[in-house]
């Protein structure tokens, strides 16, 4: 796909990019949003006594380290990159590995025809609360 701006300068999309990062409760830099998302899970915290916070705390860096996302201070994201070509059914599916609270994103970069320069479009992002489908099956 190829876009020209009002300056007359020529774009070509040459990838999509989707991505998510997780968000904790229990890391003091995600409470906020956690909250925010999902006043249920900030409620369920409050309520803990500090063995069960420190016991939700080691599960979800367990889980962090389990799937290659490192620590929370790592800020690490996973997803895709699809560029033209790509089969999307193959090179561009990728899933979230645990619920929970997601902030993601997806965008579509563009490379400049004149002068090789990058820009990136958001398409959409946001924070969302992830559920496994028996958690919400009545």
């Amino acid at each position: 796909m190829t876009l020209t701006d009002t300056s007359g300068c020529v774009w070509t999309m040459i990838e999509v990019i989707s991505s998510a990062h997780p968000l904790f409760v229990w890391y003091t830099a995600d409470r906020s949003t956690v909250r925010t998302v999902s006043p249920g899970l900030g409620a369920q915290w409050a309520a803990m006594k500090a063995a069960q916070r420190r016991e939700a705390e080691r599960a979800g860096r367990a889980l962090l380290a389990r799937v290659g996302l490192g620590e929370p201070e790592d800020n690490l994201s996973l997803g895709s990159r699809c560029q033209p070509g790509d089969t999307p059914q193959q090179d561009c599916v990728w899933g979230l590995p645990f619920p929970g609270v997601w902030q993601w994103s997806l965008v579509v970069r563009y490379e400049s025809t004149q002068d090789a320069s990058d820009r990136d479009l958001i398409v959409l992002s946001g924070t969302s609360r992830f559920w496994k489908f028996a958690d919400r099956a009545g």
